[in-house]
């Protein structure tokens, strides 16, 4: 180990650690979209966990792999996680108003 080294550059962890929340909230948002297209459909809730929503993106015609929802149908599914990031985007320019 270096005694004269320099700690790690501020900016870059900051920056780091900020994709890390928005890495998670995707993931979250994409899963709880699939909760609520599976509900509305009426089919089986996603059997995967948060993390394998990210899988959604590789094959956006197919949410139910991924999630591992049989019968959930792309366009409820992605019509859900638009009405979700549109209630998010309205409720983030709320806060800052």
């Amino acid at each position: 180990m270096n005694p004269a080294g320099r700690p790690p550059n501020d900016t870059l962890v900051n920056v780091g650690l900020g994709l890390l929340v928005v890495g998670a909230a995707l993931a979250g948002l994409l899963w709880l979209a699939g909760a609520i297209a599976a509900w509305a459909a009426g089919t089986a809730p996603p059997t995967q966990g948060i993390a394998a929503a990210l899988g959604v993106l590789a094959d956006p015609l197919n949410p139910a792999e991924p999630l591992g929802a049989p019968g959930l149908h792309p366009i409820g599914y992605w019509t859900a996680a638009t009405l979700l990031l549109a209630a998010l985007a309205t409720a983030a320019w709320g806060v800052w108003r």
